[in-house]
């Protein structure tokens, strides 16, 4: 569904504004860092220091345990290849390392870094995926270095079922790691969705407004008046959330004109929209 005040859909433009359930996804378009160069001499290093100095990724590229040259200089030269491109979503070298090493020791460090740049680019079961393989390959880490690149990967697991409101996948994610000492941003993931689960299992009237809050952001952003943002100020949802129809029937009532549309992958998102997302989530 997309909410115009002309009733057209706005193609054409980058994505710059998407709403979502509980969050914002800004600048979908991102490229990688500038500082994706490589800070050692590759003449002198050996190629799992240059790995693991090579900033492409928000998480350093660290083995859990030891690995092949002929391995490493497959990654190396997919991380080149992804590095060079300069396109965040060129994740064809990435993927076809992964396929050809499942095991490998580097699959936590890469599948934990791939489901972080998903996450950026809207690519959210993706990125569950990367992070629920992860954890599940690397839940027995207890070196200090891989074991807070294994609880990072739980932490935004857990985070992102608490985002789109599995209350029982959470429950279960964090009995997991109830007995484990967290490192790292894990601590704060884990936190937060503790909390959103109390709320869905004590509050769901106000812990499943996702749809609700995507017209109440839209709403804030074009500075509407007060009295309409109080009418979904005012709406409460049932355990099971609020469907797409009730969320038409909400923008109507605040006088938001809008109209169905169904996006075909790799199309412009039309603007301002409330998103259904194929995680039946709006």
């Amino acid at each position: 569904m997309y909410l115009s005040k002309s009733r057209r859909p706005i193609t054409g433009r980058p994505l710059a504004r998407a709403i979502t359930a509980a969050f914002l996804l800004t600048a979908l378009g991102i490229s990688i860092q500038a500082s994706a160069s490589v800070p050692v001499d590759p003449g002198t290093a050996s190629l799992e220091t240059r790995l693991r100095e090579a900033r492409v990724f928000e998480e350093p590229l660290i083995a859990t345990g030891p690995s092949s040259l002929e391995e490493q200089q497959a990654l190396w030269q997919a991380v080149q290849q992804y590095r060079d491109a300069g396109n965040a979503e060129a994740f064809a070298p990435l993927q076809s390392f992964l396929t050809q090493y499942p095991n490998s020791a580097w699959g936590l460090a890469l599948r934990t870094n791939l489901g972080l740049t998903y996450y950026r680019l809207g690519y959210f079961s993706r990125a569950m995926d990367a992070w629920e393989a992860a954890w599940r390959d690397a839940r027995a880490q207890t070196q200090p270095e891989t074991k807070r690149l294994a609880d990072r990967a739980l932490g935004e697991l857990v985070r992102m079922h608490a985002r789109i409101g599995h209350a029982d996948r959470v429950t279960a994610l964090l009995e997991e790691a109830q007995a484990r000492p967290l490192q790292g941003p894990a601590t704060e993931a884990i936190a937060g969705a503790r909390e959103g689960l109390w709320l869905m299992r004590n509050e769901p009237g106000v812990a499943y407004l996702c749809g609700p809050m995507a017209l109440k952001n839209i709403l804030e952003f074009q500075g509407a008046d007060r009295s309409r943002i109080a009418k979904i100020n005012a709406v409460r949802s049932s355990p099971q959330g609020v469907t797409l129809d009730t969320v038409g029937k909400l923008a109507q009532q605040v006088k938001l004109p809008y109209t169905i549309a169904r996006r075909s992958p790799g199309t412009p998102i039309p603007l301002p929209a409330v998103g259904h997302l194929s995680l039946i989530h709006i």
